[in-house]
Order: C-alpha cells, then sequence, then structure tokens
C-alpha cells in the first residue's frame, strides 16, 4: 500500500510517497480500499502546518474519501460495500480505516469520484444551516459566494429544506447554474447594489439568515441586509480580507453570529456528521439533491503536484485524487 506522508509541515517539498502496511482493525471501525480522494484548501493547509486542528506529524493529510470496504469490525458494513468516508486527516493513502459513524454507503448510481466529493462540501453546508443556524421551510437565505464549492451546495441544502434563496454571482453565465440548484433569486454583486437589492426583494424587512463565504466588504454589507433577530454564519473569507466585526452592530440589530467547524465535527461529534449524511442520501433518494462529477479528476500518484497546482490557484471547482 502507498500513501502520501507529510514529515515536517511548513514545506510542499516534505510531502512524500511511503509504502505502508495496515495494522489491525479497531473495534467499530472500517478498512477501505481507496478510490477516490477529495480535495480542499484545508489540505494543503495541514501539509504548510497553518490548519487550526494540526495533526501531529508525520501524517497523511486529507479529509474525505470514497471506495470500497474490505474489512468489518462493525454491524452496519460488510465486505464490498462502496462507501464514502469523512476523516480528520490521513485521506491521502490507498487503504483507510475509519470509524463506523463517520462512513456512509453511496448509492450505485453515484460513482467513486462524486462521492468523494461530497463530505465537506455537503457536510459544511448541512451543519452550518440547519444544525447550527436552525434555518427553517419558508425562512430566506442570502448566501455570499454562491457559485463556490460550498456555495453552491448550500443553495442545494437550502432549497431541498424548503427555504427561499437568494444567491449572489458575479458573471452572467452562472445565472443557469444557481437557478438549476434551486435559487429562487439572484443578484449581481459587482453590477448590483446588494443591500437595495435585499431590501427590495424582502419588502425591506432584511433576509433570516446570511451565509457568507467571501468576507470583506461584503460581510460589511451583510450587517445591512440580514433582518431583525436574524444571523450571520461566517464560512469562508475568499477574498482574501478578513472583517472585523464590531459587537455593536450585532447588538442593535439583535442579530446571531453562527461560526462551524464541520472538520472539528468529525472529531468531536461524530454522531452529527452520520445524522447529517443520513439526510442528505435521503433527500438524494428523493430528487431533491444531485451529486455531480468534480471538475478535475488527477492521478492520485502525482498528490504532491496536485497539491502545488491548488497552491497556486490553478484548479477551479471541485478536485479529487483517483486511484486506479
Amino acid at each position: 500500500m502507498k500513501k502520501w506522508n507529510i514529515i515536517q509541515p511548513g514545506d510542499l517539498n516534505n510531502l512524500k510517497p511511503q509504502d505502508f502496511s495496515p495494522n489491525g482493525l479497531k473495534d467499530r471501525h472500517v478498512r477501505i480500499n481507496t478510490k477516490a480522494i477529495g480535495m480542499n484548501p484545508a489540505d494543503l493547509m495541514q501539509v504548510m502546518g497553518t490548519h487550526q486542528n494540526p495533526p501531529p506529524p508525520p501524517f497523511s493529510p486529507g479529509f474525505e474519501i470514497a471506495g470500497i470496504v474490505t474489512e468489518s469490525n462493525a454491524s452496519r458494513f460488510k465486505e464490498g460495500d462502496r462507501v464514502m468516508a469523512s476523516m480528520d486527516y490521513g485521506a491521502y493513502q490507498e487503504c483507510v480505516d475509519v470509524e463506523e459513524q463517520l462512513v456512509e454507503i453511496i448509492p450505485e448510481a453515484v460513482s467513486y469520484t462524486a462521492a468523494a466529493a461530497i463530505p465537506i462540501s455537503y457536510g459544511t453546508a448541512y451543519v452550518s444551516l440547519i444544525h447550527r443556524g436552525q434555518l427553517k421551510p419558508n425562512q430566506t437565505l442570502l448566501v455570499l459566494g454562491a457559485t463556490g464549492g460550498v456555495g453552491s451546495r448550500m443553495v442545494e441544502i437550502a432549497a431541498a429544506l424548503g427555504a427561499r434563496v437568494v444567491a449572489t454571482y458575479s458573471k452572467d453565465n452562472q445565472q443557469e447554474y444557481l437557478k438549476s440548484l434551486g435559487a429562487n433569486q439572484l443578484i449581481n454583486y459587482r453590477e448590483e447594489d446588494l443591500i437595495a437589492r435585499v431590501k427590495e426583494m424582502t419588502n425591506n424587512k432584511g433576509v433570516d439568515m446570511v451565509a457568507d463565504l467571501v468576507g470583506g466588504d461584503l460581510f460589511k454589507a451583510s450587517l445591512d441586509c440580514v433582518a431583525w433577530g436574524g444571523s450571520i454564519l461566517p464560512i469562508g473569507v475568499a477574498s482574501g480580507k478578513i472583517p472585523q466585526l464590531n459587537s455593536i452592530d450585532m447588538l442593535i440589530r439583535n442579530t446571531s453570529l453562527i461560526g462551524t467547524d464541520f472538520a472539528a465535527y468529525i472529531t468531536r461529534e461524530p454522531g452529527v456528521v452520520q445524522q447529517t449524511f443520513k439526510k442528505i442520501f435521503d433527500w438524494y433518494k428523493e430528487g431533491k439533491l444531485g451529486f455531480s462529477e468534480p471538475s478535475n479528476v488527477l492521478p492520485f500518484d502525482e498528490a504532491d503536484r496536485a497539491l502545488e497546482q491548488l497552491s497556486k490557484g490553478e484548479l477551479k471547482g471541485k478536485s479529487v485524487l483517483k486511484i486506479d
């Protein structure tokens, strides 16, 4: 078996392929022959030593995989099951052992590459909006950064729940895509006045919740878009500008700020992860969600090069490493 190990975080050149042999399988764990590995910016943060929950080196980076169960010490799974799994690290391996609560059977119609792209994006979207944010059907959600990986999943999740979704975009060719995900109304935040348009759409009330994946100036604008008693979910800073919050802004609007670190649930509350993916696959079976193929499928043997491309911004959309 092979895996990619980071010997000393801080330099991509320290990520090296290594041979390994799996140890004995623990109770309530399954052993998975990995077929595909989802890539995320947080993988790079682990390698560079900047992640908020750094694993002890040496370690294999990565958070999400899909593959075939080859051995099981868990009643829910048997040899041959097609599954996906969430991990706090250790995904860049040809074989992984995962606690059963973090594993879910994938439908036959879903490919391994599509399944490997599910855990972090859909998990973040669901836990942020529903478990943490308590979004309800018929409430209005504004998604800032709706065309990104997690943003688009938030549009889908909110629409599946029955919420009304206002999604932002910056290019005309993104409109049909957002509508296909379930967005009810769209705002071109580069050409339109975001605050004025939100007020217009909500009869001056504002939205019940803002999911902000951009940060910077859009976060500041979101304060004037949220309704009295509403909430703001800071999910990411795609703009590269971390907003500074004045607590008085929250006080006078009676607004809640709700943070979510989905990866932390993997170790702290795996039961929440299990419940999340049960609901997501229920919605898939009901036709409320669809799992698309990732934008980039790259060979596992070139994981170091793929991470370098990710660091330079050369990979657009979701990327997955495939093991043949």
